[in-house]
């Protein structure tokens, strides 16, 4: 039984809109050069000859047409789509893929994400969509896979291809200096061989990759422009399409949006620790805070009292905003237990994470007991039941 896609408009606004960016961009041949290194690799290349600024003009159309906040400047080449779960976020940029191809003649595409579990998701799409885009773009000639440590060669075939490319990359595999990727080898650094290639970056996922240690290792495919795909985004740079939750459920995407929350007193993600509760010259207690030093946070034992000198954690942590609020008004020096101003209590041997991490337990208790219940009345009818945990 072969799956049948159909060609949904929001999907093709969020194609165009990546595709669009480069509008004036010459299509680029089959274009190869010499790599220097011991074996004189002929690599095949993406380029790029259309100016920064041509982009950055093509970019405020989009988020224009798109009805998206202008971006000021355009620093890099970095892009981001938001799509709601469940909208077809890996159809979509695999037809981004080979649009670019049909149009700029660009063939080597690396698709990084953050996890196993999402690596396979792309790779069974990739498998499933092989007639579609055979039927769609007149048989183009294309291969994928995955990196692995253990198939090296792969990166040889992906860098001297003259056909479209698709690596799927665990972003663990290419993040440190001690994977094999980056290491010297008898014929050199493989990943010489991707550097070379100016390969399109799409990232699935980026907020599980937004670290700097990762964005640098992204830095570092030498990427020709990268984009990142995701319905909850922790940093959105030169957003070119929204699809949130809100438009999903206008556009009858999804039939109906249901939030589940558990009340929390934790508003500030506060990291608190009682240490200990002591009585010498008066009721004190040594809490564990997160300590503004020199604009970083550093984890440090602070000692506090009820008295106005020592009693507001916001002071004591220099300011730390999370601590806003944490003024302590009671020490328990039976039960080993200090109170704070908005409610909050913690005592011995328990720290606020440990209390959020019971919260995330009642959350997910909830949530599969409301998921059946809802499959056994929606199954029926035809209706999928999704269920989302954002943290």
């Amino acid at each position: 039984m072969q799956i049948q896609y159909e060609h949904l408009d929001y999907q093709k606004q969020a194609i165009d809109s990546i595709v669009d960016l480069f509008q004036g961009e010459i299509t680029h041949h089959q274009d190869d050069f010499s790599l220097s290194d011991k074996d004189n690799v002929r690599v095949i290349a993406n380029e790029l000859s259309l100016s920064k600024d041509d982009i950055f003009n093509n970019l405020k159309n989009i988020q224009t047409q798109n009805q998206l906040s202008l971006s000021d400047k355009l620093d890099n080449l970095y892009f981001s789509v938001e799509m709601e779960t469940g909208t077809g976020k890996t159809f979509v940029y695999l037809n981004t893929i080979f649009e670019l191809y049909q149009r700029y003649g660009w063939r080597k595409f690396i698709i990084v994400v953050p996890s196993v579990a999402i690596r396979e998701g792309v790779l069974q799409t990739l498998n499933s969509t092989k007639a579609y885009f055979k039927d769609e773009f007149n048989s183009p000639i294309y291969h994928y896979g995955e990196y692995s440590g253990q198939k090296t060669n792969a990166l040889k075939h992906f860098a001297t291809s003259t056909h479209i490319e698709i690596l799927v990359m665990n972003i663990q595999s290419f993040e440190k200096e001690s994977n094999i990727i980056n290491q010297q080898r008898e014929n050199g650094v493989l990943m010489e061989l991707i550097q070379a290639t100016n390969p399109i970056i799409i990232i699935d996922e980026p907020q599980n990759i937004s670290s700097d240690k990762r964005k640098n290792a992204i830095e570092n495919l030498n990427p020709l422009f990268a984009v990142g795909y995701s319905a909850t985004h922790k940093e959105i740079i030169n957003k070119v399409y929204s699809l949130n939750p809100v438009q999903a459920f206008e556009k009858n995407l999804v039939k109906q949006i249901v939030v589940n929350s558990v009340v929390s007193q934790d508003k500030n993600n506060a990291f608190i620790e009682l240490k200990e509760v002591i009585n010498k010259g008066g009721l004190k207690a040594k809490i564990l805070i997160d300590v503004n030093e020199n604009k970083e946070l550093k984890r440090k034992v602070v000692t506090v009292t009820t008295n106005d000198k020592n009693h507001d954690l916001y002071k004591l942590s220099k300011q730390n905003p999370n601590y806003q609020g944490f003024m302590v008004t009671g020490i328990d020096l039976e039960n080993k237990i200090v109170r704070f101003s908005n409610g909050i209590e913690i005592a011995c041997g328990v720290n606020l994470d440990y209390l959020k991490d019971d919260m995330m337990k009642q959350q997910i208790h909830a949530t599969i007991k409301t998921h059946l219940q809802r499959e056994k009345q929606l199954n029926p009818l035809g209706i999928k039941v999704l269920s989302l945990f954002f943290y």
